[in-house]
């Protein structure tokens, strides 16, 4: 692994790079816990098997992979065998039709159990300080329909400020979701890799400008796994909480990390968005974001454990520090 990739710049070949590697150690997971079935079941698998080794790690792989892949472990684990049979019927038949993500699109959320299981996890980790769970709906074609448009012009735009961001985006974006929520405004997980979920506007920023910080944002957090995958970066206790850079409440600092990484990359890319389009709202959102990143940065120098990676990727900050 090249440690060159482990910093928050935007470097020309990484999103490719990063995205093989991180579809092999996908594939190879997968097979490991076929052969955990395999053993369970005494039954080989070889049909099952050879579809996964002959998965192009190039490529980007249908987000549902990753969800599988991810019931598949909760299963092994709970020895739920019917549950771990029905997800390797369904992981063939996956494999056999669409393993790769299809043309870019924008769409809604769906009422397929393997989304809304991931999508309920996701509510419950965003209850509120009084325990509310957040709202999670699907939007109509017409809100589809307008949406889309914008959604192109701001990539458009973000294709201007930053060529590669751009290629990031192309190389880990598979698909964007909209939905319509009551707090919750954007969201990844590993267990949908490649989709990318976001809240309809509902402030007043000009959604040329919303869609262009949530794209950055939740792009960034996929960036960011592909490098957690292959290094812990982050050595700190997971009960340990300290001050968000974002949220309200107290976050470990793998939230902290991951939050301030995102801030880093959104005010580098609002920079060039700022000078493309003197007058807008890109400024005003600069000046927030750099706010935020300082108060993400200072917490992480102050009480950050990190890796020798993980120090690499701080220490490419110096440049929006030096701002």
């Amino acid at each position: 692994m090249t440690s060159e990739y482990y910093t928050s710049q935007f470097i020309e070949n990484s999103p490719y790079y990063l995205r093989r590697i991180y579809n092999q150690m996908f594939t190879k997971s997968l097979l490991s816990l076929i052969n955990t079935a395999a053993r369970g079941f005494k039954k080989e698998y070889v049909q099952l098997t050879t579809m996964v080794n002959i998965l192009n790690p190039d490529e980007k792989f249908n987000p549902q992979l990753h969800a599988i892949h991810a019931s598949l472990v909760n299963a092994l684990k709970n020895n739920s065998v019917i549950e771990v049979s029905r997800l390797l019927v369904t992981l063939f038949q996956v494999l056999e039709h669409h393993p790769y993500a299809q043309v870019f699109g924008v769409s809604t959320i769906t009422s397929e159990s393997w989304e809304q299981d991931v999508l309920e996890s996701l509510k419950e980790q965003n209850r509120n300080q009084y325990g509310k769970l957040p709202t999670i709906d699907l939007v109509d074609e017409d809100q589809i329909m307008k949406y889309s448009s914008l959604i192109a012009e701001s990539l458009e735009s973000l294709k201007k400020a930053s060529p590669l961001f751009f290629k990031e985006f192309e190389s880990y974006v598979t698909e964007i979701k909209l939905f319509n929520s009551d707090r919750l405004v954007g969201m990844t997980d590993p267990r949908l890799f490649g989709s990318v979920y976001i809240c309809i506007p509902n402030n007043e920023l000009p959604p040329s400008v919303y869609f262009c910080e949530h794209i950055i944002h939740e792009t960034s957090h996929l960036h960011l796994n592909t490098l957690f995958a292959q290094d812990r970066l982050i050595l700190n206790d997971p009960s340990e909480r300290y001050t968000a850079p974002i949220r309200p409440d107290p976050r470990p600092m793998y939230g902290i990390f991951h939050a301030t990484y995102v801030l880093s990359r959104m005010v580098r890319i609002f920079d060039q968005l700022a000078r493309l389009f003197e007058g807008s709202s890109y400024k005003t959102c600069l000046t927030i974001f750099k706010k935020q990143f300082i108060n993400g940065y200072t917490t992480i120098n102050c009480y950050g454990k990190l890796t020798e990676r993980g120090q690499k990727i701080l220490q490419s900050y110096s440049d929006i520090i030096a701002i």
